[in-house]
């Protein structure tokens, strides 16, 4: 199948705007650089690649690795999200207060080599009584390895060039199968049975990304600060992730309380000035309910339910 003129891989696509630019906002004021994103997860990156090396995992291989995420919203969940892609696997996020059963039967169905999870977590994945893969245990909110823990096949400073050597020649050897490789798993609700992985491949991701951008104008000077607030187990989440990161602009990373507190939420957006909002018509009608009324240089997108007529006043 002939694929269409996009980048290479989505890592590709964020690494033409490596820069001191502002890439990740997160609600309580931190905030990080494209650089810093890039350094962070690279060198997660070269453990997780690691790993897989010595559990005998084949990246370039037809069927791609995936790894499985269970962080908290902070920035090492998209350091991870970063560093699996880097490292040539496709990551299946699993967000933690969702119900255990869901929880367990996603890890039973993702067929997982690896098991990226924070401390907050680890506990309670274990509880769910399935046969895990092996672990790796980060600091979410600092995007690093944890140091609290022995890092599972501890990389030592005398293999960083020898992991470097292999993450380059498997991403060389990858780059002609990239557009048709698998880039992440989303498992769907359920609503009408039992959950189903969903794959995407970086080339359908990337082109459903540059059409959001074309249509909302995604660029620096522009509209540039974009929210994102939804569950990273939806695969909406995809597009609030990387809309901003595959555009040199700033990804606005919104905490759980954000999702469910109206009142919050409408802080965090003026606040920040957010400039693209993505959300149900329930959460809209919440936050009219707390007082939002919108403002002319907002882009809102409206999903996941039947649109009502109570959202005309807010995006007409």
């Amino acid at each position: 199948m002939e694929l269409p003129d996009v980048e290479n891989s989505i890592i590709d696509a964020f690494e033409n705007h490596i820069s001191d630019e502002e890439a990740l906002h997160i609600e309580d004021g931190r905030s990080y650089s494209y650089a810093e994103l890039d350094r962070l997860s690279k060198t997660l990156s070269r453990h997780i690649a690691h790993a897989m090396e010595n559990l005998g995992v084949i990246t370039s291989s037809k069927d791609t690795p995936t790894v499985t995420v269970v962080m908290e919203r902070d920035v090492g969940i998209v350091v991870t999200f970063l560093a699996v892609l880097k490292a040539g696997a496709a990551y299946v996020p699993v967000d933690p207060t969702f119900p255990p059963q869901r929880q367990a039967y996603t890890m039973k169905k993702s067929n997982s080599v690896l098991l990226v999870v924070d401390e907050t977590n680890l506990d309670h994945m274990r509880s769910l009584g399935v046969d895990m893969p092996p672990v790796l245990l980060i600091d979410s909110r600092l995007g690093v390895v944890s140091i609290k823990q022995p890092a599972l096949y501890p990389l030592l400073q005398s293999d960083i060039a020898k992991v470097d050597i292999v993450l380059a020649e498997k991403r060389a050897a990858a780059r002609s199968r990239f557009q048709g490789g698998l880039a992440y798993v989303i498992f769907t609700s359920g609503s009408t049975g039992d959950p189903k992985g969903c794959v995407a491949h970086h080339a359908s991701a990337i082109m459903q990304i540059r059409a959001f951008g074309r249509e909302l104008d995604v660029r620096r000077g522009a509209t540039e600060r974009i929210l994102a607030l939804a569950t990273f187990s939806f695969d909406i989440s995809v597009l609030e992730t990387f809309l901003p990161l595959l555009h040199g602009c700033t990804m606005i990373l919104a905490f759980a309380t954000s999702q469910r507190d109206a009142f919050n939420l409408k802080e965090v957006g003026d606040k920040e000035r957010v400039q693209v909002l993505q959300a149900t018509p329930t959460t809209y009608d919440m936050l009219m309910a707390a007082g939002w009324k919108g403002r002319d240089d907002i882009n809102l997108l409206v999903g996941g339910e039947a649109f009502r007529p109570s959202l005309y006043t807010l995006v007409r």
